[in-house]
């Protein structure tokens, strides 16, 4: 008899790298971008599965949040550091996408569908 063996996949956590970033400009962030991708491309082969999401810039407080989606911390880290992103440190988040936060963060409708409906299923709305 033959067992058929399936690999379970495990969804991959959110993750936020937060830096203080001085005179940081539009541009640095559209020249980051291109780094990070091209630097989880040639991690993902030994870390897997880090993605870059896109940034968030508050002007004022220069103060840019880029996000991930990725296996651990430890690989965020990993592809963060090889991409030279000023972090202060990675932490783990969870995105509650509307309409507006889904194309900055390019969350897909059905999942903000599923979101909904299990809320609407605990009697949150």
């Amino acid at each position: 008899m033959r067992v058929a063996v399936t690999k379970r996949r495990t969804r991959a956590a959110e993750y936020v790298a937060e830096c203080f970033w001085p005179g940081v400009t539009k541009g640095d962030l559209v020249r980051l971008g291109a780094r990070v991708r091209a630097t989880a491309g040639r991690t993902n082969e030994v870390w897997g599965g880090v993605r870059y999401r896109g940034a968030l810039l508050l002007p004022a407080d220069e103060v840019v949040f880029c996000f991930f989606d990725g296996p651990s911390a430890e690989a965020v880290d990993v592809v963060a550091r090889r991409a030279k992103i000023p972090f202060d440190r990675i932490l783990r988040s969870l995105c509650v996408a509307g309409t507006d936060v889904s194309d900055v963060r390019g969350t897909r409708t059905a999942r903000r569908t599923t979101l909904t409906r299990s809320l609407r299923s605990e009697g949150a709305g």
